[in-house]
């Protein structure tokens, strides 16, 4: 997904900056949840290696690895390792908080309820929130971050969501990736430039109906 790989480049910077600039020493890792299972790696501070391991860690799933019962065992001990572990884990871009798969929601929301009762700060950034269509999915929600966790959606309709979810901390902020640097795009006269989005209605994110997203 190029968006959530520009957003992950955006957050690494301000991370790194960030870091450069107050003195204050941690080593930040990228965690990808893809088809290439749980994959964890330390994030170079040099900008170009930075973008290279977030470009290989987010590789389309034809070039990633396939996942066996096996793998998936050992991805899965490796993602309570690494939540019981770390000092703050935050997911920044994508659809995380939703009832769609009721099986993921669960997983993810149980990963960060574990992380916080090993005092591993947990927390969102810049993510779209919703559907969360049952009182369940929305308890789920706040045991996975709880009142004290940072929690900035990219959208208003997402922070109201997880208001009447009962995280009234949550905030909304501008997409990072807005703040990458620009390349203007040359169209020839009489033409108009359009970036299309195959998901006209949430929905079908999961699906994929191809009659719909041809629609």
């Amino acid at each position: 997904n190029k968006g959530d790989e520009a957003i992950v480049c955006a957050v690494s910077e301000r991370i790194e900056k960030l870091q450069s600039g107050s003195g204050d020493a941690f080593d930040p890792y990228l965690i990808a949840f893809g088809p290439s299972g749980f994959d964890v790696r330390p994030l170079p501070k040099e900008q170009a290696a930075r973008e290279q391991v977030i470009l290989d860690a987010l590789a389309p799933a034809d070039t990633s690895r396939m996942i066996q019962p096996r793998e998936f065992v050992i991805d899965a001990l490796r993602g309570l390792v690494v939540f019981t572990g770390f000092r703050a884990i935050f997911i920044s871009g994508g659809q995380w908080l939703h009832a769609l798969s009721m099986a993921k929601h669960i997983v993810v929301c149980s990963l960060f309820a574990v992380g916080r009762l090993f005092q591993t700060r947990t927390g969102v950034f810049c993510v779209g929130v919703g559907p969360l269509k049952r009182g369940v999915s929305r308890w789920l929600t706040r045991q996975a971050l709880g009142r004290h966790s940072l929690v900035i959606t990219r959208d208003d309709a997402s922070t109201a969501l997880l208001h009447r979810s009962g995280l009234a901390h949550a905030g909304t902020a501008a997409d990072p990736a807005l703040l990458l640097p620009t390349t203007a795009v040359e169209t020839p006269k009489g033409r108009i430039l359009i970036s299309v989005c195959a998901w006209a209605n949430f929905e079908n994110i999961y699906a994929q109906d191809p009659k719909r997203i041809e629609e």
